[in-house]
């Protein structure tokens, strides 16, 4: 055991092993070498904070003298019972926060969002385990809860504000694509056009992720409500309709009506048959 005085009244033990102790036990402290007792005490803190700065140690002292001990700024609700310490401050699921620590670690989270999309450009948002780690939470747990009060959201995974937009450049190179769109629904822009926009994998992630454009295909992008569209269209064919049939109804190339029939089939808007030919799934089909 190790003893750090901190004031006249008050010291801090270091146990050789773990031991259940609550804020409030009693205990002698014995010497086992000169075999007397060195000294009563009463615990008055069992999860005691660091003590970094010079002059800690005596503020904690005269802390600990008013028998007022604040509880940590953010436990778990059967911790502070295993301590013996009230459960004052903010419910936050299983956790009780200290309301000023929980609105600090909410202005945090908002600056470490704002200085992600400063720094990543085009970048989706801030990992949620980044940002976890950049608010000072304990638990990914808490995250949706501090999101909440802060205007944030997260998606897949990542979080940045809500109405965060493309950078300008991409949003006028995304515009061009969408006016193509507009005219030709199912033309899909080739590689070297999305090259001359300045349209590279990235940055058409970016559109897919701001809801701008669908992504069909590596470097096959149509509208966001592509897959409706088709669905829409491929229903007036007579069933079932082969790939052909598909391309021409949608005025478009095999390289876009191969994969946009793959994606129809992944979420069951298209059956495939064995001989190659789809069904659409929905009964608003001919036939």
């Amino acid at each position: 055991m190790r003893v750090r005085q901190l004031g006249e009244a008050a010291a801090r033990l270091r146990l050789a092993r773990a031991l259940p102790l609550r804020v409030g036990d009693v205990g002698l402290l014995r010497d086992p070498g000169e075999h007397r007792i060195a000294a009563g005490i009463e615990v008055l803190d069992v999860r005691p904070p660091e003590l970094r700065r010079r002059g800690a140690a005596r503020e904690r002292a005269a802390e600990l003298a008013t028998g007022a001990v604040r509880p940590p700024d953010c436990a778990r609700a059967a911790e502070l019972r295993a301590m013996g310490m009230p459960l004052s401050g903010l419910r936050v699921g299983d956790w009780v926060v200290d309301p000023r620590w929980w609105d600090g670690r909410r202005e945090r989270a908002v600056a470490a969002v704002r200085q992600w999309g400063d720094d990543h450009d085009i970048a989706a948002g801030i990992p949620l385990e980044t940002l976890r780690q950049r608010a000072g939470l304990p638990s990914a747990e808490l995250l949706p809860k501090l999101l909440e009060g802060a205007g944030l959201r997260a998606v897949d995974g990542l979080v940045r504000p809500p109405g965060a937009g493309l950078p300008a450049r991409v949003d006028k190179a995304v515009r061009t694509v969408e006016e193509w769109l507009t005219a030709e629904p199912f033309r899909a822009p080739e590689a070297d056009e999305l090259a001359e926009l300045g349209l590279g994998a990235r940055e058409l992630a970016a559109a897919v992720r701001a809801g701008r454009l669908t992504r069909i295909a590596d470097g096959v992008v149509l509208g966001p409500d592509a897959l409706e569209r088709a669905a829409t269209i491929l229903a007036s064919l007579p069933q079932p309709f082969t790939v052909s049939d598909a391309r021409r109804a949608l005025g478009t190339t095999r390289r876009v009506a191969v994969p946009l029939l793959e994606r129809l089939d992944a979420r069951r808007i298209t059956r495939r048959a064995g001989d190659g030919t789809r069904t659409l799934f929905d009964g608003r089909a001919n036939g």
